[in-house]
């Protein structure tokens, strides 16, 4: 499996989404990280949790884990749309998940 989980917010800029959203991006961090325990020592079973972060203001798409690099949003071939160029991290604990989002 590829994806399992993505989050997205927005779209209105004062609107308190960081307020609001904080302790929910808490809660959705640590029960990631725990259902991806095997409960017994903690280690992660064969997966990851990668995160990869945009920002679309005005008619600008940039990278937010990279110095916010101006991106491209194209159609590929299958007429899917993709954020070309766009940054990802691998995130091996909660607390550093939480680290970037905030």
């Amino acid at each position: 499996m590829d994806e399992v989980y993505r989050h997205v917010y927005g779209p209105l800029t004062g609107s308190g989404k960081m307020h609001t959203m904080g302790g929910v991006q808490e809660m959705v961090a640590e029960d990631l990280f725990c259902a991806l325990s095997d409960g017994d020592d903690g280690c992660l079973w064969n997966a990851s949790v990668d995160l990869a972060m945009f920002e679309i203001y005005v008619s600008r798409i940039q990278c937010l884990l990279h110095g916010r690099k101006r991106l491209k949003v194209l159609e590929d071939r299958s007429d899917e749309v993709v954020v070309s160029d766009l940054g990802e991290l691998s995130v091996p604990v909660s607390c550093e998940l939480l680290a970037l989002l905030d």
